[in-house]
């Protein structure tokens, strides 16, 4: 795979350097671990709906749309606090 560059801030790449330097890693590692660990909103949209359907096929439940606007937060909320 070639690889590419990427322009950031000097202060983002010494910040990406050292959490590198900290693991033993490259700074394509870091942020390959980061987008591969990271899901896009595409992906947790995907997966809100698989668990809707999960809970209905188990408990007959239907989330309201206002239900499901609250889950959608709550998983974002939680995934922010991992980082």
């Amino acid at each position: 795979m070639a690889d590419s560059m990427i322009r950031v801030p000097a202060d983002v790449r010494d910040r990406l350097a050292e959490l590198a330097r900290d693991r033993g890693a490259s700074i394509g590692a870091i942020v390959g671990e980061y987008a591969n660990s990271t899901p896009t909103k595409r992906e947790m949209v995907a997966k809100a709906a698989e668990a809707k359907q999960v809970l209905y096929e188990l408990s007959g439940y239907d989330a309201s749309e206002e239900e499901e606007q609250a889950s959608l937060a709550e998983l974002q909320r939680r995934i922010e606090s991992l980082r």
